[in-house]
């Protein structure tokens, strides 16, 4: 008589094969957040910090093709557009980013920045408003600085 194990003594095997091809699809699947990617932001916001608005934006852009549309890699995509001056694509992108995250207290303070150069103070005090909901206090003075100078204008 030959020994055949049963189904219960495969399904530990069967459910670790199982698992590890999952996690290895989880790794690679767009928007999540790996080393790579991680290395990527740092790479674009030094571009922007830098002043490097079409080499950020190229980036981005790639990004943005290979799936990875999260809310942090539009408003970077906005920001290197705003740096080139592209304003309406610009203020689509922030906007765009905000649809997808809108508690972003950075991505409200660059996008009200932004519209307070291109002299839409309205809309800049009501991005500072928005961006008093989701900061923490420490970001309280630049908003309300900027808050006062939209007022004055």
């Amino acid at each position: 008589m030959m020994f055949v194990p049963s189904k219960c003594a495969w399904s530990p095997l069967l459910a670790l094969m199982l698992l590890a091809s999952c996690a290895k699809a989880d790794a690679s699947r767009p928007g999540e957040w790996t080393e790579a990617r991680a290395q990527e932001d740092a790479r674009v916001n030094a571009l922007i910090e830098s002043g490097r608005y079409d080499a950020a934006l190229r980036i981005a852009d790639s990004l943005v093709a290979a799936g990875e549309d999260d809310a942090r890699v539009l408003a970077q995509r906005a920001r290197s557009l705003a740096g080139l001056s592209r304003e309406k694509e610009a203020i689509a992108a922030f906007e765009t980013s905000l649809l997808k995250d809108y508690e972003s207290c950075e991505t409200h303070l660059h996008f009200a920045t932004y519209l307070m150069r291109m002299g839409k103070t309205g809309r800049a005090e009501t991005e500072f408003n928005e961006a008093k909901l989701f900061c923490d206090t420490a970001r309280y003075p630049l908003i309300y600085r900027n808050l006062a100078v939209a007022a004055a204008l």
